[in-house]
């Protein structure tokens, strides 16, 4: 069978979808609902606020024309992550995935009424099918009893749904992607801060470092998911290096063109080694991150069993010599 790269990387999306709502039950469990939804969405929106500003188009963030729009896109979003975050501690994780699968039906109604799509019979056929047999999973032990936690998580896609049909408006005006998410998620963030405030003013106190950290990690993770699953670096000497190894791989030639040498590396080793697992790996724009990830785990070790040298009088001599 051909190796199709496209499948792997649906696939890999929908197991990281999948992982969406288990992974935000088991973290919001330990943390108030408001305060990890109204952060991840501001840490959320930093990589599509970096785009912006690298290619200098951050200010259309604050134009009056396209923040008429954006502001509803926003409001909407963040109603349906608070209902997710919020539903999902007052049920279960895979009742909140399932749950989640009732999606479908709110995107053929709203696309129908809004945007003038056509609905077939086979859509609608299957779009039932996947949703009875959801709800079959989730009551048939329980009976059918739905707490406050399952509504709230049944609306939540519904307030995806009327976000995704009002920031369509914005695609067809020619607004680029990377402006609706930065926005989407910066102004999402800012409206559930402020409600989180007004609500509970005890909240700031959960502002301490690990709280934020497990915030960030969830916030990086929705970046990923909103943004189709395609990685960036925020700086170009990735590419660079990248532009050298693919040309020493393919055209064996030690520049960031294939028509001569122009050196353009600080590190003669590092585009070696670069080139080496560019020739043999797929997905190119991963080896970087994963070489670099290696080296600072190596690093790490080697410092950590170098600082466990005994010297003198039974103390312990903390050596940096790397």
């Amino acid at each position: 069978m051909k190796f199709n790269k496209t499948y792997l990387i649906l696939t890999f999306g929908m197991v990281l979808w999948g992982m969406y709502p288990i992974l935000t039950h088991k973290i919001v469990l330990g943390l108030d609902p408001l305060f990890l939804v109204s952060v991840s969405m501001l840490i959320a929106s930093v990589p599509f606020i970096i785009q912006l500003i690298l290619k200098k188009e951050y200010k259309q963030l604050f134009s009056q024309r396209i923040l008429k729009t954006l502001i509803p896109v926003a409001l909407f979003t963040a109603a349906g992550q608070a209902f997710l975050f919020a539903g999902t501690k007052l049920t279960s994780g895979v009742n909140t995935g399932l749950l989640l699968q009732v999606e479908p039906v709110y995107s053929l109604i709203l696309g129908a009424i809004f945007l003038g799509e056509m609905i077939g019979s086979g859509q609608i056929g299957a779009t039932l099918i996947m949703v009875i047999g959801a709800m079959t999973i989730v009551y048939k032990k329980e009976g059918m009893n739905i707490n406050f936690g399952d509504l709230l998580i049944l609306l939540s896609p519904l307030m995806f749904q009327i976000s995704h049909a009002i920031a369509k408006k914005l695609l067809n005006k020619g607004i680029k992607i990377s402006l609706i998410l930065a926005g989407r998620h910066l102004y999402g963030g800012v409206m559930l801060i402020i409600f989180s405030f007004i609500t509970n003013t005890s909240i700031i106190n959960l502002f301490n470092f690990n709280n934020l950290k497990t915030a960030s990690y969830l916030g990086l993770y929705l970046s990923l998911l909103a943004n189709d699953f395609q990685f960036a670096y925020a700086l170009d000497d990735p590419y660079i290096h990248l532009a050298m190894a693919k040309n020493m791989a393919i055209h064996g030639v030690y520049g960031v063109t294939q028509y001569g040498f122009t050196p353009s590396s600080s590190s003669l080793l590092y585009s070696l080694i670069l080139t080496f697992f560019y020739y043999f790996l797929p997905y190119k724009v991963f080896i970087p991150l994963i070489l670099n990830t290696a080296g600072s785990i190596i690093l790490l070790y080697t410092y950590y069993k170098i600082s466990l040298i005994e010297i003198i009088n039974n103390k312990i001599f903390f050596v940096c010599g790397i």
